[in-house]
This record gives C-alpha cells, structure tokens and sequence, in this order.
C-alpha cells in the first residue's frame, strides 16, 4: 500500500511529511466527508487514506483495485521506505516516495539540495533474483540514477549490486535499523620493505599494500546514507578470491 497519493487539486501527498503537500493536512483527508479526490499514482486506482495500528499513515485502494506492484507491500516495507526517508530528509537532502522513472520505480528518491544529484533508495525485503537486481540497477543508471538495494536478510545478491543488509529493531523508529553486511573498509598494511617506502621516507602505508575487510561494528543507518549521499561511502565491486587453500 503506498505513502504518496495524487490529488486531483492539490497533487502529489506524502502521508510521512507535514503538511502532505500544498498546504494539505492529514486531517483534511482521513475520513473527510465528502471524499478527498485521491488516485494512486501508479495504477491510476482511487485511493483512501487510513492510520496502521501503530499509527503509520498510508494510502490505501479502493475496492476492485486492478493488478498493482504496490497493493502488495507489506508493514514492514512500508517502515523501511519511512526509514530511508527520514535518514535522507536527517542528511540535508530532499526525499520522494515511489517515483517513477524511465523504465523504473523507486521506493525512494533522494535528491541534493541543490538538485544536480539523485540517488535512490530500494526496500528489497522480498526475493528476487541477481539478473533482475542487475537489470533494474542498468536501467537507474542510464537514467543518471544511482541505486543502493537494502534488504533485512542474507541474500546472495550483495556484492553483486549496491546492496546492504540491515538489522530492523522489535520497535523500529527512523533510525533504529543498523546496517550488518554489504560494507567493507581497505585496510592498509605498513611494509617493512625498503624498496616500498613512500618518496623515499620511513616506512609506512603503501599502495597496493593491504585488503578490503569488512567494517567490525554495525552502523546506524542514518549514519550510513548521510555517507553514502556525501559520498565518503561509495560503492565498490570487491574481488572474489577464488583460490582454493
């Protein structure tokens, strides 16, 4: 079920910001009488607007709704979009819910604020496969769009593409997850050598001397996209030693 809706006079709504846009408060559209003209931005379907158990806002379809990607999603999907965007929102950048692009969806689309950058952000909790993963992430970045994939589980996919796996809390808030796999720091080896010494000083780190290992300590999520959006985190494809010892 999605978190944006498309108002027929007031546009796009966010249900995870104040107001939802264009002046428009959650008040003025859940359970409003007469009908708040809603329609869901993917398949064109009218939608309403409900609160979860917890107090999660989101839209939902109408009876009848026709075959769409985002009737599916689950709880957990949706706090896992919510999460992506308060981090972003938390790093100085702008947030959109379920954009569409040329050939692709994102969950979310974080975008610099001076808008010369993209990125998005794609709650993949559900299995899939590495030649789907790969061709969705092909198509983001012809558009200039590129992509990190997070999922909660151990998936053969990360490594293949920017991917990372998160642990998500009994109780999860905006930044509760913490991200456990799918990050690697280079870690570099001083060399004794003198034929390595670096312009002709004492020894110490050389290129070429030391190995990707992965990060010891899980990171807070939030911590993560910030770096990842500033670009102190990029992505990187690892080599894979296939030598057997």
């Amino acid at each position: 079920m999605p978190l944006t809706a498309q108002h027929a006079r007031a546009g796009v709504l966010d249900a995870t910001v104040d107001p939802l846009g264009e002046g428009t408060s959650w008040e003025a559209i859940h359970r409003a009488r007469p009908r708040a003209p809603l329609a869901c931005r993917e398949c064109g379907h009218g939608l309403h607007a409900k609160l979860s158990p917890r107090g999660l806002r989101f839209f939902a379809h109408d009876r009848a709704a026709p075959t769409c990607s985002l009737v599916g999603e689950t709880m957990a999907h949706r706090l896992l979009k919510l999460q992506l965007a308060s981090a972003i929102r938390e790093a100085g950048w702008y947030a959109e819910l379920e954009v569409a692009g040329d050939g692709w969806r994102a969950d979310v689309l974080a975008t610099s604020p001076d808008g010369a950058r993209r990125m998005a952000w794609e709650a993949q909790l559900a299995q899939i496969t590495v030649d789907e993963l790969r061709g969705r992430t092909t198509r983001m970045h012809a558009s200039g769009v590129p992509v990190c994939w997070v999922t909660d589980h151990d998936r053969p996919w990360i490594g293949a593409v920017p991917a990372i796996q998160i642990s998500l809390p009994a109780e999860p808030g905006p930044a509760d997850a913490r991200v456990v796999n799918g990050t690697a720091v280079f870690r570099v080896s001083w060399c004794p050598r003198r034929r390595c010494e670096n312009d002709g000083g004492a020894p110490g780190p050389c290129p070429g001397h030391g190995w990707w290992g992965p990060v010891l300590e899980a990171v807070n999520l939030g911590v993560f996209v910030a770096g990842a959006l500033a670009g102190t985190i990029r992505p990187h494809q690892v080599a894979v030693d296939t030598y057997v010892r």
